[in-house]
């Protein structure tokens, strides 16, 4: 049996991403969360070449994040992934230039923000994943003033 690909299923999406949202609403004791329509439409939009598993990822990193309440299509537009078809790359320039060093720290910081959010802010698997220990790990959320547990809005 031959399952199509998400993006030829695109009237899946809204199911799987309600479906998804309770599932981690749930995990994270945050009940309340909802989607705007403009986030469905978004969600409905992408090409997801990741299939399933990454809608889902998607969906987990959104909610995680979110305080609650309603998650607009914001969220999604910060994921690090151009996702959304037909829609070239947006460039923003930097206010000022920045130097090598502060580059690497800014895409460090992102890095583990991300991998932290992925992995529901557990530090020994967010420590593994990044190839690092986790007393390396914890001493660079300090250095980056991270939180070390999951943020609550």
């Amino acid at each position: 049996m031959v399952v199509p690909p998400l993006r030829e299923r695109r009237e899946d999406i809204p199911a799987l991403a309600a479906e998804f949202r309770r599932r981690y609403a749930e995990r994270f004791g945050d009940e309340d969360i909802r989607f705007s329509p403009e986030l469905i439409q978004a969600l409905s939009e992408a090409e997801w070449p990741g299939n399933v598993r990454e809608l889902e990822n998607a969906i987990a990193r959104m909610v995680a994040l979110s305080g609650g309440g309603e998650i607009g299509v914001e969220a999604f537009a910060r994921a690090p992934l151009r996702l959304v078809r037909n829609e070239p790359a947006a460039e923003t320039p930097p206010e000022r230039l920045l130097s090598l060093n502060e580059q690497i720290e800014a895409l460090e910081r992102r890095v583990i923000t991300e991998t932290l959010a992925a992995v529901f802010w557990n530090q020994s698997t967010a420590a593994r994943r990044l190839g690092l220990n986790r007393g390396t790990l914890r001493e660079r959320l300090r250095k980056y003033g991270l939180p070390t547990t999951r943020p609550r809005r």
